[in-house]
């Protein structure tokens, strides 16, 4: 007898939050709708399709009631006729648009009203319920209106049809001429960019510093010598052939360039001619290699005067440090050679003509200090 007073008891309760649970969605289902409110009936022309009873209206988006009906005009099948009930407060006009939207993809559609400015809708003579009249395209739905769209896109391709075809046919030969005198229509283009000053600018052409052979009849010292790669204003530190007028204006030569910068094309030359004066114990410098002494150079001048008298320029201080940085000598050397004869080549001969001099110098200079240091 206990157990069934307990099965009694828990059935018991299931039924009764059961009950208590289709009241509360009874009272909640209930609690959206309007108890009183303004009736108003709307005419729609074609299809209603996705309303039903109880579907929401809105007025500008905003949900101001509900459909209480919904059924076909037995007088014409073509009209269904819906009533609604809103909030009296909603400002309903006699000019007032209607439309059936979808808010969304899932959810349920809602008969929708916009604006107005006309009076507020009256009952016709005879009838006591207003009623609004909805455009005829008013229920129609996306996807019908996607069709109508390619239904129409379709009769204009159908009326359009050989034009169409006398097009494509046409940019077919079109771009079979285009393939066929493709090398010509190039040629044509070059010319047009030439005579329009577009084309590309040609490359500048290259040119570089020779190695000097010095010889010596003094043995080689035996030590070991990094050469850095010279010091020198943002000017000289260019592949820009320069050249220095009178009144201090720089300018580089626009057809022609060194094969690298300035100061690294130095280091090389000298490093090689170093080499070439059988002193093999001379590098620039690398990681991991030890080196007794370093020559450090600061480029002081690199150019090409203009004037009535031209002339290359090609001057740098020199400096020969210990492993310690003590600097062990230092010395300026600087050399000019005149440009006897306009034009590039010569320009870039006279460089290489005084850059040689002043290398020779150096190397006889570096050798000599490292002999008795």
């Amino acid at each position: 007898m206990e157990y069934r007073a307990r099965y009694v008891l828990v059935g018991t309760f299931i039924v009764v939050i059961t009950a208590l649970a289709f009241g509360f969605v009874y009272w909640l289902h209930g609690a959206g709708r309007l108890s009183e409110g303004s009736i108003y009936a709307v005419r729609f022309e074609g299809s209603v399709s996705g309303l039903r009873k109880g579907s929401s209206v809105l007025f500008n988006g905003v949900r101001v009631g509900e459909i209480t009906d919904l059924r076909l005009d037995v007088n014409d099948a073509r009209h269904v006729m819906t009533t609604i009930l809103v909030d009296p407060s909603t400002p309903i006009r006699s000019d007032t648009r209607i439309s059936i939207e979808t808010q969304g993809l899932m959810a349920a559609p809602s008969l929708t009203l916009y604006g107005g400015t006309g009076v507020p809708l009256q009952p016709p003579s005879g009838s006591g319920v207003p009623t609004l009249v909805a455009d005829a395209s008013a229920g129609r739905d996306m996807m019908q209106s996607a069709r109508d769209t390619l239904n129409r896109l379709n009769d204009i391709l159908k009326e359009n049809a050989e034009p169409l075809h006398n097009a494509v046919v046409n940019i077919d030969t079109f771009s079979g001429a285009l393939s066929r005198n493709s090398g010509k229509l190039d040629g044509i283009m070059d010319g047009l960019a030439r005579l329009t000053g577009a084309a590309a600018p040609p490359s500048p052409r290259l040119y570089d510093l020779s190695a000097v052979t010095v010889r010596t009849t003094e043995p080689l010292p035996d030590k070991q010598l990094v050469v850095s790669e010279p010091t020198a204003v943002i000017a000289l530190d260019t592949r820009k052939i320069v050249t220095l007028a009178a009144h201090g204006e720089q300018r580089g030569i626009p057809d022609a360039q060194w094969s690298d910068n300035i100061p690294k094309l130095i280091q090389a030359r000298i490093v090689q001619s170093f080499e070439d004066a059988k002193f093999m114990k001379v590098s620039r410098p690398l990681d991991g290699l030890a080196s007794e002494f370093q020559l450090t150079l600061d480029l002081r001048g690199f150019h090409v005067t203009t004037g009535d008298k031209p002339e290359a320029i090609v001057e740098f201080a020199a400096k020969i440090l210990d492993k310690d940085g003590h600097i062990l000598a230092g010395n300026v050397f600087r050399a000019t050679h005149p440009v006897v004869e306009f034009g590039t080549s010569a320009t870039v001969a006279s460089l290489n003509d005084a850059f040689g001099k002043v290398t020779a110098e150096l190397v006889t200079w570096t050798l000599a200090t490292l002999r008795g240091a």
